[in-house]
């Protein structure tokens, strides 16, 4: 109801929002204005633009799945001139917002070749939470595998040359140098899991399939059936089966959603005498904004992943 509301809330917004400036939402600094949909595409974007155009993030401590809009949003939106998603069925509402505006909006995730693409799981082949996600589709959370975030970077590096072609070989470079950032990224995760005598993992919803892909591991159930619902009885007892038949050690958990259908397994598991640890993987759907500054900071994806990396191989076996 509060999603419904809140879209009910925009398309009333859209018809009053010109009479606010668009010095409200975007600094006059003269810079094209480069507008992301949420923290993973605001890095690789903020990394590559450097200090050559203005880039905002539109969500931080809200995610894609739960989107709800706010007055500014609809603003920024409007008077961006490139819009960068995701796309993949997870952040095109954003259209939605547009109004006359007649920024660009390129789905970066749709330029990664197919064969390093993701099917949608089992069971999330439906319209929900305002996402369209139909079975047999793609798994949108692409910017989980370094090879994937890496494509995603040239294809951000390529759209910024296009609407500011003076300082496209900046940005080409540091696409460039990014792109080395995420090679050394995933070559410490191999490593770290090179050893490792259990691979298999239980994942909150389902986000880490690119993730797993990258460094050897096996999401081999999801607590969420959907993302943001959360499991009945019914699958968590066929998921105390899936950890015992796949000798699971590890039930990752993600700080966007509650712990508790994870603790319950846990416990459920414990009785059993099966003795699992959670993990919490981040999948980066939100962030925090940086110091006195409404965008997270750049860094932030690098700095996560590496800690997802870390904390997932101290506990696995």
């Amino acid at each position: 109801m509060r999603q419904i509301l809140g879209w009910s809330l925009l398309f009333s917004l859209l018809t009053f929002s010109g009479c606010r400036k668009a010095a409200d939402v975007w600094p006059d600094t003269g810079k094209k204005r480069v507008l992301v949909s949420f923290p993973p595409l605001y890095c690789f974007t903020k990394n590559v633009a450097g200090e050559d155009l203005e880039v905002r993030c539109l969500l931080t401590a809200q995610g894609p799945h739960d989107f709800t809009p706010r007055p500014n949003d609809v603003l920024m939106v409007q008077k961006a001139d490139l819009i960068l998603i995701n796309g993949l069925g997870l952040d095109e509402w954003i259209t939605k917002m547009m109004g006359k505006s007649k920024a660009t909006v390129i789905e970066v995730a749709e330029s990664i070749p197919s064969d390093q693409l993701k099917a949608m799981a089992e069971g999330d082949g439906q319209k929900h939470e305002g996402h369209d996600h139909k079975h047999g589709e793609h798994d949108p959370h692409v910017w989980l595998g370094p090879p994937q975030a890496k494509a995603m970077v040239a294809t951000i590096a390529a759209k910024l040359g296009a609407i500011d072609p003076k300082n496209k070989k900046n940005y080409e470079e540091r696409a460039e140098v990014y792109g080395k950032e995420l090679e050394k990224l995933l070559e410490h995760g191999k490593a770290a899991f090179k050893h490792k005598k259990s691979r298999n993992i239980i994942a909150t919803h389902d986000s880490l399939q690119y993730f797993a892909d990258a460094f050897g591991l096996k999401v081999v159930g999801n607590i969420q059936p959907r993302a943001g619902i959360e499991a009945d009885a019914k699958k968590l007892t066929g998921l105390v089966k899936i950890c015992k038949d796949h000798e699971v050690n590890v039930i990752a958990v993600e700080p966007q959603y509650s712990k508790g259908p994870a603790e319950a397994l846990k416990s459920q598991l414990g009785k059993l005498g099966v003795t699992v640890e959670l993990v919490e993987i981040d999948p980066l759907e939100t962030a925090p904004a940086a110091d006195n500054k409404a965008e997270p900071d750049p860094m932030y994806y690098m700095k996560r992943m590496y800690d997802n990396i870390d904390n997932l191989a101290k506990a696995l076996p």
